[in-house]
């Protein structure tokens, strides 16, 4: 009887241990910033709504991370802490994108340099990349911020 148990217990175990682990496996996205040479590969998990971003190294390599959270409208977007050294040292910056991810959607960048109050510098729309890159140009977003 034990025996039978336990053999239950196993089978039912590697059945639902693969729909476990396809709820959790981290997802990828390219995000572009459109007209600038930003792009994102943002790896996250909606299961925890933490997630990790790194800009390509050609444009700024900028790396950080965040979560999905709900904005002040209930609307989900991803926030993304970032740091440029090269294009904006001692200015910290949040990158947010709308999210469930779809191109077209919007992106605003707040920063701070006193970490005591942020400022919207930013606000356009991002491109997901599938495929052959579009939308790009040969600048940051960082050099767009306003000062």
């Amino acid at each position: 009887m034990k025996r039978t148990l336990a053999l239950a217990a196993a089978a039912l175990l590697c059945m639902t241990g693969g729909a476990l682990a396809r709820h959790h496996r981290p997802q990828v996205a390219e995000i572009a910033i459109d007209g600038f040479c930003n792009v994102y590969k943002v790896t996250y998990s909606r299961w925890t709504g933490l997630a990790t971003a790194q800009d390509t190294p050609n444009c700024t390599g900028t790396y950080g991370g965040g979560m999905i959270v709900k904005n002040a409208n209930g609307d989900a977007v991803m926030l993304l802490a970032l740091q440029d050294q090269v294009n904006a040292p001692g200015r910290q910056t949040m990158l947010q994108l709308s999210y469930p991810f779809v191109t077209g959607g919007a992106v605003t960048i707040y920063s701070t340099t006193d970490g005591t109050t942020f400022s919207d510098d930013f606000d356009g729309t991002y491109t997901v990349e599938t495929g052959a890159p579009v939308n790009r140009g040969g600048k940051s977003v960082f050099t767009a911020l306003r000062k």
